[in-house]
């Protein structure tokens, strides 16, 4: 599996919470959310769009992870 490609400044979260300038101060992930409603991450699903980040003079490829819910 070929990991995705990270948005410009290195922001792809794997493991660690990433760090983002334009984050809320305090902001707290939905990680422990989602999964304790049966959803499980699973990296070897991934989608890359790409966009203009506010400011930015070109589009800049962004991966979106995905989580299912587990049937069992």
């Amino acid at each position: 599996m070929r990991a995705p490609r990270p948005a410009r400044g290195g922001l792809l979260r794997r493991g660690a919470q990433r760090q983002r300038p334009r984050r809320p101060a305090g902001h707290q992930p939905l990680d422990g959310f989602w999964r304790r409603r049966g959803y499980l991450p699973r990296p070897d699903l991934s989608c890359v769009f790409s966009w203009k980040e506010v400011g930015d003079d070109r589009e800049t490829p962004h991966s979106l992870g995905f989580w299912l819910k587990d049937p069992l």
